[in-house]
């Protein structure tokens, strides 16, 4: 993400920090998404993974609004 302040195209810029958050989100879906289903809670399931995902879509979307404005 340190070379997106370098390119010259705010949608440009966007597309990249997007599509990183989209990477880092399926990661960490991935990585949460078994533990929930085997708790056998289908409430956990459809109330955490998306409040999980939206969580980090927002903190990667914080990151670039503060950190790559200029």
């Amino acid at each position: 993400m340190q070379l997106v302040s370098v390119l010259p195209n705010t949608g440009l810029q966007w597309t990249v920090a997007i599509f990183a958050a989209a990477l880092s989100a399926l990661f960490v879906f991935k990585s949460v998404f078994p533990v929930v289903r085997d708790s056998g809670s289908h409430v956990a399931a459809r109330v955490a993974i998306p409040a999980i995902v939206l969580v980090q879509l927002g903190f990667a979307m914080l990151l670039k609004l503060y950190f790559f404005s200029f």
